[in-house]
């Protein structure tokens, strides 16, 4: 029941932003974060789970300080869908790298590399769409919702988020800031 609930209340907070984020209410708590401990702190919070899939989490992170600004919690929200998502649909035994780079003058670039069944190239744009999913696994649970709550707040960061294929298996996720 605690699960359930802590889940609900996640889907409605993702579903409030989301509101806001659409309506241009929201108002970004934009704050200096270092890249490479924001990326790390992500990293580390899925490593208990990856270990407990069997599923090597990686990740190749500079460093050199690098200062983003970002609204921390949602910024947050979005690399934890992205690694939660991952995790999800990679299979035991695979590997999962989240690369963080810095793009001169003033931009980064962080990739979620997985191994799952990728994203067809029919849904590749709208699967940042709300409510909809891309491949249907049984006994995973799929909403529609964390890929278009990520389009949205990197957005609203003034940044891109695109998919592209990881070949022979999975999926890139790629997300841009141009302005940091």
């Amino acid at each position: 029941i605690l699960q359930a609930s802590k889940r609900l209340n996640g889907l409605i907070n993702s579903l409030l932003t989301m509101a806001k984020l659409e309506s241009g209410k929201m108002v970004l708590d934009r704050s200096g974060i270092d890249l490479g401990e924001i990326c790390r702190s992500a990293v580390e919070n899925f490593a208990a789970l990856a270990s407990s899939k069997e599923i090597e989490l990686l990740s190749d992170i500079p460093q050199q300080p690098r200062t983003i600004n970002v609204d921390l919690p949602l910024f947050q929200r979005v690399l934890d869908n992205l690694l939660s998502n991952a995790l999800k649909f990679s299979p035991s035994g695979s590997k999962i790298i989240l690369i963080a780079e810095s793009v001169d003058p003033n931009g980064a670039k962080i990739k979620v590399i997985d191994s799952g069944p990728g994203v067809s190239e029919e849904l590749r744009t709208s699967i940042f769409e709300k409510y909809e999913v891309g491949t249907l696994m049984k006994n995973v649970s799929q909403t529609g919702l964390g890929l278009a709550f990520c389009k949205m707040v990197v957005e609203a960061h003034g940044g891109t988020i695109s998919v592209t294929d990881n070949h022979p298996k999975g999926a890139i996720f790629t997300l841009e800031l141009d302005s940091i």
